[in-house]
């Protein structure tokens, strides 16, 4: 599969120069970022990309990296704002996860996860919760 997404205002990259380029463009072939730079120059080298993406107005950035995300806190926003963190810790995240069954940690982690994709996040390490496996693996416990 290749797209281009093209016309971005800016596009940040991590490269060497660590560039910002105005006006930027980026052409993917299959899983590999093939080029990036001005749009009217990878525009034209890449004229039958399967997909085109119109990032006007938008910034392009490499995806974000969340290194302690526990997906299984996702329906437990709130429980404990504004609370001294031990009785944060004993007292509301370890009864409510220890109270979740397998189908509530996949879905808490579905959710977590889409939100993580729609923000731009690419890679996550959850340190762990009950029912890892269901929030490792969401899919093995059926549709």
């Amino acid at each position: 599969m290749s797209i281009l997404v093209k016309n971005a205002r800016y596009v940040i990259t991590v490269d060497q120069s660590r560039r910002v380029i105005k006006d930027g463009a980026v052409a993917i072939d299959g899983n590999t970022i093939a080029a990036v730079g001005k749009t009217s120059e990878i525009e034209g080298q890449y004229p039958s990309a399967e997909h085109i993406i119109d990032a006007s107005n938008c910034v392009v950035t490499p995806g974000l990296v969340n290194c302690h995300l526990h997906t299984a806190h996702y329906m437990a926003r709130g429980i404990g704002d504004n609370i001294f963190l031990p009785t944060w810790i004993h007292e509301r995240t370890y009864p409510y996860e220890a109270a979740l069954k397998p189908e509530e940690t996949r879905t808490a982690a579905l959710a977590c996860l889409t939100e993580a994709l729609k923000t731009g996040t690419t890679f996550i390490a959850d340190p762990g919760t009950h029912h890892m496996d269901a929030a490792q693996e969401p899919s093995s416990l059926g549709p």
